[in-house]
């Protein structure tokens, strides 16, 4: 894993959410070598039970950078191949006591410039 994030929920005295969305991944020069097990989703578990809540793939390359929402309604990440994905969570995500796992308004942005996305999500979350 490269990057991990824990859900600003996990505190919540409402409906605490006690996910964590990590990503990563081999090396993208390797990634052919890997019969298509490369490694490029992101993973929600729950970190009290140990389990894997969902898994979102569609990147091309090491996930390096992935961090939550601050109102925790979703995540954005970005990978070696130069894209940056937004995920919202579905609202029955949020409902009490329903552990499931769906998502929308997954977008795709693609950038060419040469910088860290450590940086840039750390940038483009304060917007949202």
């Amino acid at each position: 894993m490269n990057s991990i994030s824990i859900s600003p929920l996990f505190c919540s005295t409402v409906n605490p959410k006690y996910h964590m969305v990590m990503g990563g991944g081999v090396k993208a020069i390797l990634a052919a070598m890997t019969g298509g097990q490369a490694g490029f989703e992101a993973h929600v578990c729950n970190i009290m039970h140990g389990t894997e809540v969902g898994k979102i793939s569609g990147h091309f390359g090491p996930i390096n950078s992935i961090d939550f929402f601050k109102d925790g309604r979703g995540y954005v990440s970005g990978a070696e191949e130069g894209t940056i994905r937004v995920v919202r969570f579905e609202d029955a995500y949020f409902e009490e006591g329903n552990a499931q796992f769906e998502w929308v308004s997954l977008m795709i942005v693609v950038f060419y410039y040469d910088f860290s996305f450590d940086l840039f999500s750390y940038h483009f979350l304060n917007l949202i």
